[in-house]
């Protein structure tokens, strides 16, 4: 019933409906007509004729319930699809607020530990040897990700991971 798409849906449904109601209509007019002697012998041409039409327009009524559903499944799903991207576009946006927020805090985080090795430069050059402080900041730096804690540049940190690295 492919062909039935290319119709404009008003037009299918008068001429179904057309094609059953004239059928009704000449089965049960040559059934009534058949003893009037001028119109007798085409009363069973008439019920033939009649009997065909409304075969085929039962059988294209279903075929339009067919195509009808499939339609507004179609619509339905249509609407769906645009609700379902319009959802993807904000999740999208969401996702690319947060991805930049965290690539700037992480930005932000490697500028303030280079501002604190500059800070504490004059501890780190002291006495040629490291302090817990410039590990703890060596290790903050090193990291690829936002600490977690809230540290400070005395070397007292309150969340951080692993401070041994040496």
């Amino acid at each position: 019933m492919w062909f039935l798409s290319f119709v404009p849906d008003w037009l299918l449904t008068y001429a179904i409906h057309g094609a059953v109601a004239l059928g009704l209509f000449l089965i049960f007019g040559g059934s009534l007509l058949k003893n009037l002697p001028v119109i007798g012998p085409y009363a069973s041409m008439s019920n033939q004729i009649g009997s065909i039409l409304l075969l085929i327009g039962v059988f294209f009524e279903g075929g339009l319930g067919v195509e009808m559903m499939y339609r507004n499944k179609i619509a339905d799903m249509q609407v769906r699809i645009k609700v379902a991207e319009q959802q993807s576009v904000e999740a999208n946006v969401k996702l690319t607020d947060e991805l930049n927020k965290k690539q700037n805090d992480i930005k932000d985080k490697v500028k303030q530990n280079g501002k604190d090795i500059q800070a504490q430069r004059q501890n780190i050059d002291a006495e040629c040897r490291l302090s817990d402080t410039a590990w703890m900041l060596y290790n903050r730096s090193v990291d690829a990700k936002v600490s977690s804690g809230t540290g400070s540049s005395n070397g007292t940190s309150t969340k951080s991971k692993d401070t041994t690295r040496r």
